[in-house]
């Protein structure tokens, strides 16, 4: 998402850490943060998988990301299941409401930025100047 990640990602994890599943959604704290975005996209990955990509880059997880303040379990990779769950569950239920395109994470990296970029041209056209960030962008390649 381009200039909103971290609302969303508050939202989630407000929503995820919320005791009462009926408290309201975390709402903006000025007109600014409540601007819906040009563009939002969700890299959605299965649990297992950003748990390994995570404990492949280092050797723990951190006690925050795994939930372990909320008392979800004793074993961190368990709070971690729970916790990032819960916020992946958030994150599905805000699809249509934040109009997240969708991009399966699992995919190549190339294949994930063809699809972005596909996704970009169609929402904004060609409207950046040739050569800007250092490569073109051929339409029908991304068509394609």
């Amino acid at each position: 998402m381009f200039g909103r990640k971290k609302k969303t990602n508050l939202m989630a994890e407000h929503e995820a850490e919320a005791l009462d599943p009926q408290q309201p959604r975390l709402s903006p704290r000025s007109p600014s943060e409540a601007i819906k975005p040009s563009l939002a996209f969700y890299f959605k990955v299965p649990l297992d998988v950003a748990l390994g990509r995570i404990l492949g880059g280092r050797d723990a997880l951190k006690y925050y990301e795994a939930g372990m303040d909320l008392g979800l379990s004793r074993n961190i990779e368990e709070s971690f299941r729970i916790f990032q769950g819960r916020i992946l569950e958030e994150y599905e239920s805000m699809i249509e409401e934040m109009g997240f395109h969708v991009i399966d994470a699992t995919k190549s990296i190339e294949t994930q930025q063809k699809e972005m970029r596909r996704i970009v041209v169609q929402e904004f056209g060609r409207t950046r100047p040739p050569g800007v960030l250092g490569t073109e962008v051929r339409v029908a390649e991304l068509q394609g």
